[in-house]
């Protein structure tokens, strides 16, 4: 078993433990606190997650297998420059409208007279999200 399949199992594995976990969280828990609930519905989330990406990760190595040929052709659209220079954009692009999109949610909670709590949890996420991309900007500047 090469390394890409035994990491998809692993991936597979962890997620549905995860799964069962929240399962069996959200039977005990339910009527608890709030808190008790989110942290179920964030595990239930992320055990799916990573079991979707077990599940893909060994659909992909299914398919090297079975036409290794497509496989290749599959591989250079994925590096070739022009798919790249494409993405990228695409991710500048919905990057920048997400920004004015989660400025207006955050607007239209603040009209809503939404807790002060609820506002500053997703401002400090916003500020946090801009000041990443100002460390990539800078870091690529550098490189560039």
């Amino acid at each position: 078993m090469d390394k890409g399949v035994r990491t998809a199992y692993i991936l597979l594995i962890i997620g549905l433990m995860l799964v069962i976990v929240s399962a069996i969280s959200f039977y005990f828990f339910s009527s608890e606190r709030f808190a008790y609930t989110v942290v179920s519905y964030a595990i239930f989330g992320g055990g799916f997650g990573l079991l979707g990406d077990g599940i893909g990760r060994l659909n992909a190595a299914r398919l090297e297998k079975k036409d290794p040929e497509r496989m290749k052709i599959i591989n250079i659209e994925k590096n070739d420059e022009r798919n790249i220079a494409i993405n990228e954009k695409a991710g500048s692009k919905s990057f920048t409208f997400s920004q004015y999109l989660f400025t207006a949610v955050i607007v239209v909670l603040a009209i809503l007279r939404v807790e002060l709590r609820t506002l500053l949890i997703l401002l400090s996420t916003d500020l946090i999200i801009l000041v990443y991309s100002l460390c990539i900007r800078l870091k690529l500047y550098k490189e560039m």
